[in-house]
């Protein structure tokens, strides 16, 4: 029997007059909080005005819709503009960005736990593979015909909307009956999904957990212990399904969390860069280019206000 579940629907209103935004390029990990018990969190957002890059990550899929106005939308190396009727999706733990570049704009987007997708994917169609969209790499990802974006639009006008009054559906099967059909037109991945598909994403995000509880370098050989895995066998699922190596994963973690503190702490980069696991400063130098395309004291001045006791931190390039 299927359990019983409450999707919460939050209006969302957005003022940029403060200039309260997250700084570009820090990565932000954003507590939505879904799990099998509350596996669907649905957001209708406005923005009454154009909104700088911010910049999150969060264990939910992420599936989102245009309704009006235009919105950037940032990943690792790639960046596409959305008008109305443009989708957007994010894998498990993806960073990912976002600016609204012309207002008055509305969105609405979707929180999904994944296993939960492949559960009620299963109802319709046990040769769909409904985790492939969320999986493809940012540049590859499907872009909608004209005819498609106008009924992902309506789709999404459809899923914010409180169940009609004596219709057979209640609010939960509701959402979920237009979440699958706003998956359907992306369209998915064909082909049986993966055998045990459910502890494969728990097995992967416990090791993601295992980053985020510790600032040192983690080896993949100890993740795939924490996992009960043999090193390979944990290093091809970790790429299957977040579609980078866990290396490669757990490196942006730490040089975002290091970006983030050289703003927030007065200590100096050498401190910072010891904190995160980085050999030395030579080693946090080369690891922030490679992300950043700037060295760690050009980044913290170009992003530190001036007249800011930050600016006045003996930093020094490593020779």
């Amino acid at each position: 029997m299927t359990a019983e579940f409450r999707i919460p629907t939050v209006q969302m209103e957005h003022d940029n007059t403060s200039g309260q935004v997250m700084w570009t390029g820090l990565v932000e990990k954003t507590p939505f909080n879904v799990s099998v018990a509350r596996p669907l969190c649905v957001i209708s957002h406005r923005f009454p005005a154009k909104i700088k890059a911010r910049f999150d990550m969060h264990y939910g899929l992420e599936l989102g819709v245009m309704l009006t106005g235009n919105m950037r939308r940032y990943w690792q190396g790639h960046a596409i503009t959305l008008g109305p009727g443009g989708i957007w999706v994010c894998g498990m733990w993806e960073p990912h960005g976002w600016a609204v570049t012309r207002a008055p704009c509305r969105a609405v987007v979707l929180i999904i736990e994944p296993s939960f997708l492949l559960r009620a994917g299963r109802e319709i169609s046990d040769n769909i593979n409904w985790l492939a969209p969320f999986r493809t790499a940012p540049d590859n990802r499907p872009r909608l015909t004209r005819r498609l974006r106008v009924q992902a639009a309506q789709l999404a006008r459809e899923l914010v909307q409180p169940a009609a009054v004596g219709h057979p559906m209640d609010g939960n099967a509701h959402c979920r009956i237009k979440l699958l059909e706003l998956i359907l037109i992306i369209p998915p991945g064909h082909g049986r999904p993966e055998y045990h598909a459910d502890e494969m994403l728990a097995r992967v995000d416990q090791a993601v957990q295992l980053i985020f509880s510790s600032q040192k370098y983690i080896s993949t050989q100890a993740a795939a212990r924490h996992c009960a895995m043999s090193r390979n066998a944990f290093a091809q699922l970790f790429k299957k399904v977040m579609g980078l190596s866990f290396a490669e994963f757990a490196l942006r973690y730490r040089v975002s969390s290091a970006a983030r503190d050289m703003l927030a702490q007065a200590s100096g980069i050498k401190h910072i860069a010891a904190d995160w696991g980085f050999t030395d400063p030579s080693h946090f130098y080369r690891c922030f280019r490679k992300y950043h395309h700037c060295s760690p004291t050009a980044w913290m001045l170009h992003h530190t206000p001036a007249g800011s006791e930050r600016r006045r931190l003996p930093v020094r390039n490593p020779s």
